[in-house]
């Protein structure tokens, strides 16, 4: 589809009478969904969502998945989480169709900067509001299954089974084999049907939050949420980006680990059994991201060999947040 003023103002019509876009960028265009930031006359500034026909872990997109991830985004915005209003059409839907049948939605746009180098006070406002979500969705349920029903254990193990079909991995397999086995024994004695569950965000990391002077003013992009384990949502939190302190909530040297705990702890208690369990998690959320780099060559080299090393690098400085390796 081609997104210029006049077919965004056409989009735009089934939920404003004779919207006039003043300005409009592109946030994020890639193969899952396309995100445009749209200034209507007034300066008032709206983000349209729309949704590409696949999601790279659920396959072809469902409409209920469409509707499941906007259910979720408006129980959340409702219950006070800072999360993006999402707007009603003219027709009273919560999203429209495109003339070539693609689906998007209006929401709010989230004002601010995304973080770099958090303080504690940042880290505790991302925990506060995990937890709060993670409170609501012990009694949430998605209006229809999501498409995307597996937890990150097992996109871990899939994506190790994996592995040593590409060559350039070889070389690794040395340092991720102690650590794989570690999971693996760990999974052998474990009853993860003991762990509180329910719907997740699954993505909270600093590409989807904003702050202004230092006060959180949003999480969006909920497209990867999904029934699992609360302990997911913290451990990916920890894991994702973990080789680019800058922007990782880990921290050097896991130094927000326990600001983040402490903050989700006074409004959601973890368990014991997620106490003992978060190694595993953060083990798995390690492997799960570690392998998907590993697995991305061109030319039987690695795409992302700066991001392995520095994976890596991490891992090795900070083995306590982890299972013991073998």
């Amino acid at each position: 589809m081609n997104i210029d003023k006049s077919s965004l103002e056409q989009l735009l019509a089934k939920y404003f009478d004779k919207p006039f876009v003043a300005d409009h960028v592109f946030m994020g265009e890639g193969k899952e969904n396309i995100s445009v930031r749209i200034t209507l006359a007034g300066d008032k500034i709206y983000i349209l969502r729309l949704w590409g026909d696949t999601h790279s872990y659920m396959g072809v997109r469902q409409q209920s998945d469409i509707e499941g991830e906007l259910d979720f985004m408006i129980h959340c915005h409702e219950q006070g989480i800072p999360v993006p209003k999402i707007y009603l059409s003219r027709a009273g839907n919560r999203y429209e169709k495109t003339p070539s049948g693609k689906y998007y939605a209006i929401m709010d746009f989230v004002p601010g900067e995304l973080p770099a180098n958090a303080t504690p006070g940042m880290i505790k406002q991302i925990a506060e509001a995990m937890a709060r979500m993670n409170v609501l969705a012990e009694t949430y349920r998605y209006p229809a299954p999501r498409s995307w029903p597996g937890t990150v254990i097992e996109v871990a193990k899939e994506r190790l089974e994996r592995l040593p079909t590409t060559p350039a991995v070889a070389e690794y397999m040395g340092f991720i084999k102690p650590i794989q086995a570690a999971f693996e024994k760990a999974l052998e004695t474990v009853d993860l049907s003991e762990l509180p569950s329910g719907p997740i965000h699954g993505d909270i990391m600093w590409e989807n939050v904003k702050f202004e002077s230092e006060t959180l003013q949003g999480i969006f992009d909920f497209d990867d949420c999904r029934n699992s384990y609360f302990l997911e949502d913290i451990s990916k939190s920890f894991t994702v980006e973990f080789d680019d302190t800058k922007h990782c909530f880990f921290g050097i040297h896991g130094q927000n680990v326990q600001i983040f705990l402490d903050a989700y702890d006074a409004i959601r208690p973890l368990t014991e059994r997620e106490r003992q369990l978060l190694p595993l998690f953060m083990t798995a959320s390690y492997l799960s991201r570690l392998a998907r780099y590993l697995s991305k060559t061109v030319d039987g080299k690695l795409v992302y060999l700066d991001r392995v090393a520095g994976y890596r690098e991490q891992y090795e400085q900070n083995p306590s947040f982890f299972l013991p390796a073998e």
